[in-house]
């Protein structure tokens, strides 16, 4: 079983984790924005990527929650990082339409992220 690294923006996680010897052997890192401003999550997410740095080597899946979760979304698309989204992150659309299923979250997820990516 792997262990996954669970660092929220806007704690003292990233200092923890960089300092910490079991930081090489956790599986990847999730880095959680827990901005949920729209406006603000993106800078945000790109502050606690600086703050991980090269986070031992291991794989960053970054994710975003509420009103941040499409920006940060949006912003793993653009640097290739891995990502996530559900109804246990956000419940509209990017349209700002309420979202049928989980499903209809994913499809838009899928699409927002290789947008992202060009």
């Amino acid at each position: 079983m792997g262990v996954e690294a669970g660092i929220w923006s806007g704690t003292d996680g990233a200092e923890r984790f960089a300092a910490s010897p079991l930081g090489p052997r956790v599986l990847r890192v999730l880095a959680e924005v827990t901005d949920a401003y729209p406006r603000s999550a993106e800078a945000t997410g790109e502050a606690l990527l600086l703050e991980l740095g090269p986070a031992h080597g291991r794989p960053v899946l970054l994710h975003g929650e509420g009103g941040g979760a499409w920006p940060v979304l949006r912003l793993a698309g653009r640097l290739g990082l891995a990502t996530r989204v559900g109804l246990e992150d956000v419940l509209v659309l990017p349209d700002g339409r309420r979202a049928a299923s989980n499903a209809e979250l994913i499809a838009a997820g899928l699409a927002e992220y290789a947008h992202a990516a060009l």
